[in-house]
């Protein structure tokens, strides 16, 4: 009787599905759109898409919603997640023509660099962040648009939205301590 060497799991596969690695940006591709309702074990139902490498991905219905209006079958896209929820996702459809982008060269350093500030560092780490939750909250904020507008309602948010919801980001990033 013949065995199988079971292969080791990669970023983003569980048992044949692909789930989204928290802070790592995955190209994929679905093989049909739009998905197919599947019951959920633990809550409400959810969508299930067969991707074209043979993996399952099941989302939400408001993922659901956007994928079946930004992505067509067999086109790549960007998944990135970046929160704990399961709607905590961002999706960027890729050109046709587009590769997925090579990593860019390291920076030469100067000749002669001025001495390390000991705040540098520091302020580096807290713009990236305030910067993360700056574009999270754009995206959110685009993504509540379009679903409003899809959904007949006459709501236009605001400069001060953005705002608003990049300060509830930063205040959750630093209570979780990220």
């Amino acid at each position: 009787m013949a065995t199988q060497m079971q292969q080791p799991q990669t970023n983003g596969t569980r048992n044949g599905k692909f789930v989204p690695t928290q802070g790592i940006a995955e190209i994929i591709a679905l093989a049909a759109v739009p998905g197919e309702m599947a019951p959920s074990e633990f809550g409400p139902s959810e969508v299930r898409y067969r991707l074209t490498d043979g993996r399952t991905w099941y989302v939400p219905q408001v993922i659901a919603d956007e994928v079946n209006i930004r992505i067509a079958a067999r086109q790549q896209f960007e998944v990135l997640k970046f929160g704990r929820n399961k709607t905590d996702l961002r999706l960027t459809p890729l050109p046709a023509f587009q590769q997925p982008a090579a990593p860019p060269p390291a920076p030469v350093p100067p000749p002669v660099a001025p001495p390390p500030s000991a705040a540098a560092p520091a302020a580096t780490a807290v713009t990236s962040k305030l910067m993360g939750c700056f574009m999270a909250a754009i995206d959110s904020i685009r993504e509540a648009q379009a679903y409003a507008d899809r959904s007949g309602l006459k709501v236009t948010f605001t400069s001060e939205d953005v705002r608003s919801t990049a300060i509830a980001c930063w205040i959750s990033a630093c209570k979780e301590g990220r």
